[in-house]
C-alpha cells in the first residue's frame, strides 16, 4: 500500500469487513445486527432509552418499540433509574449477557485474525491512532457508547 495514499478507503474497507463479520456472527447467535450492538452496549453498563437510541441512531419512540421486542424475547429488562425515576435503565438478562459475551469474543477473534500480519509494536501504534479518531468522532457527535 502506498504510504502517501489517503487512509479513508482502507478504513472504509476494514470497517465493512468487521461489520460483515459482526452481522454474520449476530445472525448465528439468533439476533440481528442492531440487537447485537444493543446487547453489547447494555452489557457494558445499564443505559437509558435515549442513550441507546442515539447509539443506533433512531428516535426515542422507535427505540421504545425495539426495546419492547427485546424485553418480550427475554434479552433485556427495563428498570427504574435510581438517579431519575422518570427514566428507565436497560440491562441485559442472563440470555442477553450470554449473547453479548459470545458476540464480543467472536468478533474480537475475527479482528485479531485481521491483525495477524501486523507486528505488536505496529498494532500499538494503530490502536493509538484509531483512538485519536474515535475521540474526535465522540466529541463531534457523542454517538459512541460509553465504555
Amino acid at each position: 500500500m502506498d504510504p502517501t495514499a489517503p487512509a479513508g478507503p482502507a478504513l472504509i474497507r476494514i470497517a465493512a469487513l468487521i461489520t460483515d463479520r459482526y452481522e454474520t456472527i449476530s445472525g448465528e447467535l439468533g439476533v440481528d445486527f442492531r440487537t447485537g450492538r444493543l446487547l453489547v452496549a447494555v452489557n457494558r453498563r445499564p443505559q437509558t432509552v435515549g442513550e441507546l437510541g442515539r447509539y443506533v441512531r433512531v428516535g426515542k419512540s422507535t427505540m421504545t418499540g425495539v426495546l419492547a421486542r427485546l424485553v418480550n424475547h427475554g434479552l433485556v429488562v427495563r428498570e427504574a433509574d435510581p438517579a431519575d425515576r422518570r427514566a428507565s435503565l436497560i440491562t441485559p438478562t442472563a440470555k442477553g449477557r450470554e449473547i453479548a459475551d459470545t458476540l464480543v469474543t467472536r468478533v474480537r477473534a475475527e479482528v485479531l485474525r485481521l491483525l495477524e500480519p501486523v507486528d505488536a509494536s505496529r498494532r500499538s501504534e494503530l490502536a493509538a491512532l484509531l483512538q485519536v479518531i474515535l475521540d474526535a468522532a465522540d466529541e463531534l457527535d457523542g454517538l459512541l457508547p460509553a465504555e
